[in-house]
């Protein structure tokens, strides 16, 4: 049985891009790769760029993925539609990733870990979980609490019902929201130590809607 999961990186004008990953999303596989091996926003961006050629799961390091990822290009090989998506801010990623099927007795998303490369208080960049009742740095300790039983960080597992999968309860959506204004609260005192960087990361929302249309309708060609 699979267990998903996705990539998430906050860069410095508030974007996020997601990217989804297909199998061993657990903490003890993805969740320790990213802690051990990815260091630096530049080894995250390999993580999106990899859904391009391999979705199944997050490559054991960096180096392993820009040697897939090159191996790829010089034979001309890609993943037309990687399943990825951009969101305006995190705010807009954790609504997507939260929202209720139709009748409201599940969460739509079948992803079960969310991994969140974003700065943290000190002006760096650090790896985090998203639970349902909120953001909190991935760390050793919580890896290793997860060998025991099911990890509370799974997003279909909630403290306050038994059901698997149910809804965000009112409860987990207040303290979601916390985090989140920490995390916004973390994203501005980075874009105060780098404003040139968060200048340049800004772009017009109409101007990257051309940008991907017009790569979509090359794609076709």
């Amino acid at each position: 049985m699979s267990t998903r999961l996705d990539v998430s990186i906050v860069y410095a004008d508030g974007t996020v891009v997601t990217q989804y990953y297909h199998m061993d999303g657990n903490l003890s596989f993805s969740g320790q790769k990213l802690l051990d091996n990815y260091k630096t926003l530049k080894d995250a961006n390999l993580l999106i760029e990899m859904g391009s050629h391999d979705d199944s799961h997050v490559m054991s390091n960096p180096q392993e993925a820009m040697d897939r990822i090159h191996l790829d290009e010089m034979k001309d090989l890609n993943n037309a539609y990687p399943s990825r998506e951009k969101y305006k801010n995190l705010s807009d990623m954790v609504n997507r990733a939260s929202q209720p099927t139709d009748d409201n007795k599940y969460i739509s998303s079948d992803i079960e870990y969310h991994y969140l490369y974003s700065p943290n208080e000190q002006g760096e960049y650090q790896w985090n979980v998203m639970r349902r009742d909120g953001i909190e740095p991935l760390t050793q300790k919580l890896i290793d609490q997860e060998r025991g039983s099911l990890a509370e960080v799974n997003w279909n597992k909630s403290k306050f019902t038994q059901e698997w999968g149910a809804p965000l309860t009112d409860e987990e959506k207040r303290s979601l929201n916390d985090s989140l204004d920490k995390q916004n609260q973390d994203l501005k005192y980075y874009q105060e130590l780098n404003p040139n960087l968060a200048a340049f990361m800004q772009v017009d929302m109409r101007t990257l809607n051309w940008f991907e249309k017009q790569t979509f309708i090359k794609n076709l060609k």
